[in-house]
């Protein structure tokens, strides 16, 4: 199971050496959660933490993924002009989904994959760009 993490605290510079502590009622909450949705485990089986862990994930000050299609102008580098008029650079973002990566992560793939294609998303992500963290 996966929380979201509290913002107030700032991510270590170095993770390997940093010491976590995960609040007890969280770990209560979830085991709460497993017990009500785990109703029958084999062997007679009670829920039980096996192991605690505190993951640090990309996320934003939004809250919900980015995913853009990053044009020459926003990047800081020349591109020698092709004169087709193309004014992708070839860079793709997608990142931001903090705790829900891996539940979004197909989804996600499929629209990121259309721009890598060229070709538009199937659903609007006119609100998963860049400009929105200017606003």
């Amino acid at each position: 199971m996966c929380g979201l993490r509290d913002s107030s605290k700032a991510v270590p510079e170095l993770t390997d050496t940093c010491s976590f502590a995960l609040v007890p009622a969280t770990i209560k909450r979830f085991m709460e959660y497993a017990e009500r949705f785990v109703k029958r485990l084999p062997f007679g089986q009670a829920v039980g933490i096996l192991e605690q862990g505190l993951c640090y994930r990309p996320t934003n000050k939004l809250k919900r993924p980015i995913i853009a299609s990053i044009s020459r102008s926003q990047l800081d580098v020349t591109f020698t002009n092709r004169g087709d008029g193309d004014h992708r650079s070839g860079v793709f973002i997608c990142t931001g989904h903090g705790a829900f990566g891996i539940t979004l992560s197909l989804g996600s793939g499929k629209v990121t994959s259309a721009l890598i294609l060229g070709q538009e998303p199937e659903i609007d992500i006119t609100s998963l760009g860049l400009q929105v963290l200017d606003s």
